[in-house]
């Protein structure tokens, strides 16, 4: 079975990324994003562009976070047991939902 050339070279360790202020981003986005909702249901003028910011910074999250991963895995800094538990970890959410 031939492998790519990012998964040749053998290593003895997890990959495990650094650690990454994202998730405390966008906890804010979220939080803003219902902010506004609740102040447009109130009739709050600027509770649209709340939400609009707050969607603005789940945008940039998402974007940011996501192409992170996919340059890590680029990188070749992913192995097959990394790849092997994403693909497990995604096959156990469908099947739960």
């Amino acid at each position: 079975m031939k492998t790519s050339a990012a998964h040749s070279a053998p290593r003895d360790h997890y990959f495990v990324p650094q650690p990454s202020l994202y998730p405390a981003i966008l906890s804010g986005g979220m939080f803003l994003l219902a902010l506004g909702f609740i102040q447009s249901i109130n009739g709050f003028l600027l509770g649209r562009w709340v939400m609009l910011g707050g969607f603005s910074v789940i945008l940039y999250v998402l974007f940011g976070w996501f192409g992170r991963v996919i340059n890590e895995s680029q990188s070749g800094a992913y192995r097959d047991w990394e790849d092997l538990s994403f693909r497990y970890g995604m096959i156990w959410f469908i099947a739960t939902e």
